[in-house]
């Protein structure tokens, strides 16, 4: 994806780091307040179903509202508790929330995107043309130049647009993590990371076909020195963990950075790639395994 050192130093330098913190672990000893774990014990049981539930549902509404479509987001998301059968509807990609005012928005062009969204992702952009998006969206091939003057620029503008949401999500995340390297904010961190992964496999599909078709040309700037781009989105809160007794002493930025790649790259296997518990275990025993890892080391003192 030509990252060219997207840890910000170079890859034997970035090995090093995460080697010293699996081995370490986030904390070296007890620290001094409640935003890092008490014990060096792994913890012995996964989350409660309320508990995991109920990230699930914290983080549908950040998602719910970083759809890009929203100029001014609604007070409350829809809510899926009360589906018949006691099933969920599927989510919508976070380009294409259903409960957008008609009056806001340009019918046509939002089904011309959700054409085109759909036709990429399963035959690629070379292997999809102008007719096929026009004839799945059921307006002309006219209308469509009237938004957009090639089939590139339509792919271009649905990055762009699913950057956007993406972007918007992280910081909401991101404000809503009060201690980002306690157990209970890793849990909330996994559980946005698996949202982002499960509930939009469109923009990572959108990603590879970027990668195979065009070297990465759209999402090139997404992977270059992703720490700093987590330091800002941490803003004071990585100085405050830099200050805390235990801390393990490598830039927080740098640390948020891997431990999202870690998350990023089991959600990816496990759902895009059809992965099928590829750990041999659920995805809650995979995340609160690995995070005892951060939290406590390899090894026990």
């Amino acid at each position: 994806m030509k990252g060219e050192q997207h840890f910000g130093m170079p890859n034997e330098m970035s090995t090093e780091k995460f080697i010293d913190l699996i081995f370490r672990g986030l904390w070296g000893s007890s620290p001094d307040t409640d935003s890092a774990p008490s014990s060096r014990k792994p913890s012995s049981s996964l989350a409660s179903s309320q508990t995991l539930q109920a990230e699930r549902d914290r983080i549908d509404y950040l998602r719910f509202l970083s759809g890009r479509l929203w100029s001014s987001p609604p007070d409350a998301p829809p809510n899926h508790s009360s589906a018949e059968n006691g099933e969920h509807p599927p989510k919508r990609p976070i380009l294409f929330l259903p409960e957008i005012p008609r009056e806001r928005i340009d019918e046509n062009q939002l089904r011309v995107e959700a054409a085109a969204l759909e036709l990429f992702t399963q035959q690629g952009f070379h292997g999809t043309n102008i007719r096929d998006i026009a004839e799945k969206a059921h307006v002309s091939q006219g209308a469509i130049y009237m938004y957009y003057p090639s089939k590139e620029a339509i792919f271009a503008g649905l990055v762009r647009s699913y950057r956007y949401s993406m972007r918007k999500f992280l910081e909401r995340v991101f404000r809503a993590l009060e201690h980002p390297f306690s157990r209970n904010d890793l849990r909330l961190f996994a559980t946005a990371m698996r949202s982002m992964v499960y509930d939009d496999a469109e923009y990572w599909l959108l990603m590879y076909i970027d990668v195979i078709e065009f070297k990465n040309q759209h999402f090139l700037r997404a992977f270059h020195d992703i720490p700093e781009q987590f330091r800002r989105l941490l803003g004071r809160k990585a100085g405050l963990v830099q200050q805390q007794l235990g801390w393990c002493g490598i830039d927080p930025a740098l640390v948020m950075a891997m431990i999202y790649f870690y998350f990023h790259t089991y959600f990816v296997i496990e759902s895009v790639m059809h992965g099928n518990h590829h750990l041999g275990v659920s995805d809650e025993e995979a995340v609160e395994r690995f995070i005892d890892i951060l939290l406590n080391g390899l090894w026990e003192d």
